[in-house]
């Protein structure tokens, strides 16, 4: 009995130690179930912090057990190579997916190697806006070349382009939870200032410099647009963001007041309003005016079926398809007067000359009118999906390339 007390109490004390052990020597890897939380002030899911990153990087339980037993000469050398290993590697652990044990995505210091489309769609935004960002990112590549930018430059543009939609797709009970369409309008609105934000905390955490991060902010805050065009807007010809601006803000903020929503949330979003009195921050640098016209351009690439299927399932619009599609092309044509580069302003010539030969094929037979005679949105989306698929196939030459490469919507 006094040995089996002995041994138990052993093997107490042996727990204990290495107990002790563990939580000193890492800091940085506890094991934890992970979850996400609501930010206090927005919507957008927070990873979970892993430590400090200033004095370690991140240590993952599994490779440090791993090395505890293959290194004889203890936990000190056995931290020492892990620690050695992510340094070379130059990669930082961060928790940004679903599921309670795996780590499913790693940042690092180049955004070269993320997995846009999965962090994405772990943030929470959805498809549309996903493919989006892709058609965006396959169409720097052309950018770069054309406006001769270097690997640091083009990375910059990455970064902000991965960002710039991030939180699109935040839930509207986080903005006006009374009034549905006008949350919406809010969102989008303020998306450019709530993704600089996100941005800023996910690429402080992946260790990038203030400078880089600075940079690649201005980036996201100068992408909004149109700003210039055709509507009127009290004797003023403006663009349709500047338009909707204009008109929705006071009414925003009026209904804003007025609302339950979290005061602390409350507070931001009047802070975001405030900001948007003064107009959206207009591109100025190189790399500000190549981002821009990225994002611009595919309004009349892949976006044109995007946005008019976006249109038609918002009961908000109460349009037709035609009109839809007639308002999402008087945006694309208003488009130039808001593009900068060279570049850009060919491929809007390009593509332009292309939506319009589609607009005659629907208008041949009046299948806008046809299709309309469906009675669900998602009916007409999808007839309208089938007709621009069956155009593609029978004028396959004249398909510009950003559309060929597969980005659909």
């Amino acid at each position: 009995m006094l040995l089996f007390k002995l041994s138990y109490l052993k093997i107490v004390i042996l727990t204990i130690i290495l107990s002790a052990i563990f939580e000193n020597t890492m800091p940085a890897s506890k094991i934890i179930t992970r979850k996400f939380y609501q930010y206090e002030q927005f919507s957008l899911r927070k990873p979970l912090d892993f430590g400090n990153r200033d004095s370690k990087p991140a240590i993952f339980p599994s490779d440090f057990k791993q090395y505890l037993s293959n290194h004889n000469k203890g936990h000190e050398d056995a931290v020492g190579q892990i620690e050695k290993i992510w340094e070379t590697k130059g990669k930082i652990l961060l928790e940004i997916g679903c599921g309670n044990t795996e780590l499913t995505g790693i940042f690092t210091k180049s955004v070269k190697e993320w997995d846009i489309a999965a962090f994405l769609a772990d943030i929470g935004l959805k498809d549309v806006n996903i493919a989006h960002t892709e058609r965006n990112i396959l169409r720097l590549n052309t950018f770069a070349l054309a406006e001769h930018l270097d690997e640091i430059q083009k990375d910059k543009i990455k970064t902000a382009l991965m960002f710039h939609d991030i939180t699109k797709d935040n839930p509207l009970e986080n903005y006006i939870p009374e009034d549905e369409k006008l949350s919406g309008i809010l969102r989008l609105l303020v998306h450019h200032l709530e993704a600089s934000e996100a941005a800023d905390m996910y690429l402080k955490k992946a260790g990038y410099s203030d400078e880089y991060i600075e940079e690649a902010k201005r980036i996201i805050l100068t992408h909004m647009g149109p700003i210039r065009g055709s509507l009127e807007y009290k004797g003023n010809k403006v663009g349709f963001m500047e338009k909707l601006r204009l008109e929705k803000l006071a009414l925003i903020e009026n209904a804003l007041n007025e609302s339950n929503v979290n005061k602390d949330r409350k507070e931001q979003l009047i802070g975001y309003i405030n900001q948007l009195k003064q107009g959206f921050p207009k591109p100025e640098t190189h790399l500000e005016k190549i981002a821009s016209d990225i994002d611009m351009l595919d309004l009349v690439e892949g976006g044109v079926l995007k946005i008019v299927s976006l249109r038609q399932n918002d009961a908000g619009f109460n349009e037709t398809l035609e009109e839809s599609f007639n308002s999402v092309m008087q945006s694309a044509e208003d488009l130039e007067l808001n593009l900068y580069t060279g570049v850009a302003k060919e491929v809007m010539a390009y593509v332009a000359q292309y939506w319009h030969s589609f607009a005659s094929y629907m208008q041949e037979g009046d299948k806008f009118k046809e299709i309309d005679k469906l009675p669900l949105p998602a009916q007409k989306v999808a007839a309208f999906q089938k007709c621009y698929g069956q155009f593609q196939q029978a004028n396959e030459e004249i398909v510009p390339d950003i559309i060929k490469a597969g980005c659909s919507i």
